[in-house]
């Protein structure tokens, strides 16, 4: 399976401009019922008072995408740009 390129992003300003947003996770997390490892990516499906709700892509060996509630101050996800062109270096060409 072929990873397609990502480029981190700053988190938006605004905690409302979260949900949508893609992400990927820089530490494992664990819930009662499930255990992710860093490097998965998900989407920020709900935010409110400091915690986000993130739905994970499903997992490519069982098929188990889970959901999973973090607090945003532990530094756990960061936001990814996912299109075509973002694992590709900037060109800046002078003079046009």
């Amino acid at each position: 399976m072929t990873e397609t390129p990502y480029r981190v992003l700053p988190a938006p300003k605004l905690k409302r401009e979260w949900v949508g947003k893609r992400i990927i996770t820089l530490a494992p997390l664990h819930t009662s019922v499930v255990s992710v490892p860093r490097g998965v990516r998900g989407t920020v499906q709900y935010h409110y008072r400091g915690e986000s709700t993130l739905q994970l892509d499903a997992c490519p060996c069982c098929g188990v995408a889970p959901r999973v509630k973090v607090r945003d101050d532990n530094g756990r996800f960061a936001f990814i740009d996912e299109s075509p062109t973002a694992g590709l270096p900037f060109v800046l060409e002078a003079g046009r």
